[in-house]
């Protein structure tokens, strides 16, 4: 897959151009080269624009000057190459490009964006099955995702806001408060749900923007 991913990386893959797969591969901002969490990566860095999509920093997104992560454990900023390796990016390009060539899934390039998008936990390395992540049933959960911050995670963190089982519990009120849950921003670390992926436009925007979709 690491060979194919090469290959990839030089041509891109419909939306993603080549400037975005290398920055993707290294996990890094396609604008300025900043290091970016890998819970962002998969996740708010991949930004839509006419026709392509973007690896962005949070602070490329937002304009502010810079957004860090304070100690906490699941908002830090990496400072070394080797503080992103729970998920080999490269082998991701690779079987998105196997998928496209053997039109297994039949997906556009807009729906493997969002397996990516919602598909972390099933791209983690260790006891990973190959394509674990690129599914219908993960892009169902995906579109389901937009204009609602509940259940699931922060996009740029990973943290857990609350998950499907928890919201159905008659004390669902005290676990998001015991969580610090808030309607504005994430609890651990800071970034405003008015920037997060699945809350920043529609599915029905982002499908026009990128291919002119309905």
């Amino acid at each position: 897959m690491r060979r194919r991913a090469r290959k990839a990386i030089g041509h891109g893959l419909g939306p993603f151009t080549p400037d975005c797969l290398m920055a993707f591969s290294q996990c890094r901002c396609q604008k300025c080269g900043r290091p970016i969490p890998e819970n962002s990566l998969l996740g708010n860095a991949l930004v839509v624009q006419y026709e392509s999509i973007l690896v962005l920093c949070s602070a490329c997104r937002t304009g502010k000057e810079c957004i860090l992560y304070p100690e906490h454990p699941f908002r830090w900023l990496p400072r070394s190459d080797n503080a992103n390796n729970t998920i080999e990016r490269t082998v991701l390009i690779g079987e998105m490009d196997w998928l496209i060539a053997k039109g297994n899934l039949s997906f556009s390039g807009y729906e493997f964006l969002l397996c990516l998008r919602h598909g972390f936990a099933h791209f983690q390395k260790y006891g990973r099955n190959p394509f674990a992540g690129f599914s219908a049933t993960v892009l169902q959960d995906a579109e389901r995702r937009f204009g609602r911050p509940l259940p699931g995670n922060c996009g740029e963190c990973g943290a857990l806001w609350a998950n499907a089982w928890e919201l159905a519990q008659k004390n669902r009120g005290d676990r998001l408060r015991e969580r610090q849950y808030s309607d504005i921003r994430c609890w651990a670390c800071g970034f405003p749900h008015a920037g997060q992926w699945f809350m920043r436009t529609s599915l029905t925007e982002e499908k026009r923007c990128l291919i002119g979709g309905d």
